[in-house]
């Protein structure tokens, strides 16, 4: 079942740093508008005499539209489009079309979840969505970030791992001895592995989802595809425009 795809003007209800180099909007959107776990939309801003748009991953649960927002998040850039972004504040107005995308959570098969940074986004979708519908599958997400500072979202996964006995989330960092925290970090270390992947266990027709900057993704894919999970168990989600100024 396919939603919609509508355009409507919206409002910052929120916004929030979740992490020093991420931030966090809450955006209004109409009774009408709904999505899926876990689409995308494109959000539009005036630069200018100019309307410039690029795609989110929604990063709330589709549930979050009763309430009447959805939330997205995004690495802060230094392009003339990041910079608007960063500077909403509450009250402000984008134009936002949508949904898109057909990087969708299966409500049936147990789920491994591989991430790198801001590439968290729609999985955190689609966990809250499996947590809140008490969805019987198994989802383990196994997140790379550069430092403790960096994980998004670590509160909310905390929370939700003590809602959902199914939900299991695992962090390694790439640069634990840098930050506020270093030498705090006793956990994994180092890029996504095979030996990480392999160790979450083979729990019945799994699918993998990917989901972050190309590089990554490709990486990733290859990783997968060298411990012999075939194509049609694989998800991906390339997040664009990661060559730094964005």
């Amino acid at each position: 079942r396919m939603v919609n795809t509508i355009e409507f003007e919206s409002k910052v209800l929120k916004e929030w740093h979740e992490t020093p180099e991420i931030k966090a909007y809450h955006f209004s959107v109409p009774k009408d508008f709904s999505f899926q776990s876990a689409q995308h939309v494109a959000i539009g801003l005036k630069i200018g005499e100019k309307m410039q748009q690029k795609a989110f991953s929604i990063a709330s649960a589709p549930s979050s539209t009763h309430a009447g927002y959805i939330e997205v998040a995004k690495r802060i850039g230094t392009s003339e489009y990041a910079k608007k972004l960063d500077n909403l504040r509450v009250g402000d107005t984008v134009h936002i079309k949508g949904p898109y995308g057909r990087f969708l959570l299966d409500e049936s098969k147990d789920a491994v979840m591989l991430c790198g940074g801001i590439g968290i986004t729609p999985l955190k979708n689609m966990i809250e969505h499996a947590c809140e519908k008490k969805l019987p599958i198994k989802i383990t997400l196994l997140c790379s970030n550069r430092t403790l500072e960096d994980i998004p979202y670590k509160k909310e996964f905390i929370a939700l791992e003590k809602r959902n006995r199914n939900f299991r989330a695992m962090y390694t960092l790439t640069r634990p001895q840098e930050g506020k925290s270093a030498g705090e970090w006793k956990g994994l270390t180092g890029r996504i592995s095979k030996e990480m992947i392999s160790s979450i266990g083979k729990f019945g027709e799994k699918i993998y989802y990917i989901c972050g900057p190309s590089s990554m993704v490709n990486a990733l894919l290859s990783l997968l595809k060298g411990t012999g999970i075939q194509d049609e168990q694989i998800k991906l989600e390339r997040f664009t425009g990661y060559n730094g100024e964005e």
